[in-house]
């Protein structure tokens, strides 16, 4: 039995509900994302389990920005402490999740 897949990427960019409900359904089937790609993203084998998942977009990235990575890794600490681990991150869109049962939404008004 496989322990990595490739699955194609069929979400449009912004397609947040989609992309979480998708995420969340292969976590039920013990497939855990753990890399995203442009055309294909990549899942591991793991334990069948409910996981809540939270895509999140960045603003507008300068090529060279210095403090963009800073500004990131701060935003995943922020994260972490409200319990979400960061997944994946593709360009300027990341994807958190969390095994709690009733997560804190990252963005909240």
């Amino acid at each position: 039995m496989f322990s990595v897949k490739f699955v194609p990427n069929v979400f449009a960019f912004y397609d947040r509900t989609g992309i979480q409900a998708f995420l969340e359904k292969q976590a039920s089937r013990g497939w855990h994302l753990e890399n995203t790609g442009i055309l294909f993203w990549k899942f591991r084998r793991g334990e069948a389990k409910t996981v809540h998942y939270s895509v999140t977009y960045q603003g507008k990235l300068e090529p060279d920005d210095p403090a963009a990575d800073t500004r990131n890794q701060l935003f995943a600490e922020y994260c972490a402490h409200g319990g979400w681990e960061l997944a994946a991150d593709n360009a300027r869109m990341q994807i958190f999740r969390s095994v709690a049962e009733d997560p804190t939404p990252i963005e909240t008004d």
